[in-house]
């Protein structure tokens, strides 16, 4: 597995590179009631990142959503991100959030046209021994930092690391629409955003399988 770091930091970071969130726990606030559970329904299997941003409902339809998606603390699931989905992708580039999830960048087949990207991500642990999604979260998580280590690396930081070749993956988890992303700069490295054309996530990722 081999990295390279870009010089852009990961959403929600700016200006002076704050210090690197520490342990595993959550430590932000917008919309954790959504980003610390896992929906219900039924998982939905993709071929890859397109096919699923295919069946995503419109922007605007989100943005405008009644009832209103704020980004609260206690902001739970709406409808349409009452969706489990699995999906066959590739890691492209990842970086650590200052809330402490791990913010992957994930795409087609490098093969696959047109390429396209979208953010899924490992949420930092609810710090609630009796979440109901402790365990799936907390094993995905270690699963990601897992590879690292046994390749002699470090977990990805607050700068996006560029994975080459793409690291093959099959990613499960629950939809989520990112609300604080709605408006204004899209999250994303700028190598990448161009081709990135929603702000929807598969947030949290409850399962991670390397390929």
């Amino acid at each position: 597995m081999d990295a390279y770091e870009e010089g852009a930091l990961g959403p929600g970071i700016a200006g002076v590179l704050p210090a690197a969130p520490t342990g595993d726990n959550f430590q932000g606030t917008a919309r954790k009631a959504s980003k610390l559970s896992i929906s219900s329904a039924p998982t939905e299997n993709f071929k890859d990142v397109l096919a699923l941003i295919k069946t995503l409902p419109a922007h605007e339809k989100m943005v405008n959503h009644k009832p209103k998606i704020t980004t609260t603390a206690g902001s739970k699931r709406v409808k349409e991100e009452e969706r489990n989905v699995s999906v066959n992708a590739f890691i492209y580039a990842a970086s650590r959030e200052d809330d402490n999830d791990f913010h992957l960048i994930i795409g087609r087949s490098p093969s696959a046209t047109p390429e396209t990207y979208m953010t899924m991500e490992l949420s930092g642990l609810p710090t609630d021994k009796n979440s109901p999604a402790l365990e799936r979260l907390k094993k995905a998580r270690e699963a990601f930092k897992k590879l690292f280590k046994d390749a002699g690396k470090n977990p990805p930081g607050l700068r996006y690391d560029f994975y080459h070749p793409p690291i093959h993956v099959q990613i499960d988890g629950s939809l989520f629409f990112d609300m604080s992303h709605a408006k204004g700069s899209r999250p994303g490295p700028p190598s990448l955003k161009s081709r990135m054309p929603v702000v929807w996530e598969v947030h949290p990722i409850s399962k991670i399988v390397f390929k």
